[in-house]
């Protein structure tokens, strides 16, 4: 049995449409207070393009944990 975890940010660009980014094997004691401000400066640096728009703010954020248990 093996799990993976992956933390993912949603964002909303300018113009209206949602970009998500997935880190693996985030850190186990994130925090709202953490990952906001990461995504602040994600924002801040304009380092993502979205169809051409830049992301305006954070719509949410979670963790997705996936186990896989090899039957054959």
């Amino acid at each position: 049995m093996a799990m993976t975890k992956k933390l993912y940010l949603e964002f909303e660009d300018n113009g209206g449409n949602t970009k998500t980014l997935s880190v693996d094997d985030p850190k186990a004691n994130l925090d709202a207070m953490t990952i906001s401000s990461n995504a602040q400066a994600i924002i801040t640096a304009n380092v993502i393009d979205s169809k051409g728009h830049d992301l305006k703010e954070l719509k949410s954020a979670y963790t997705r944990e996936v186990v896989t248990t090899k039957i054959v």
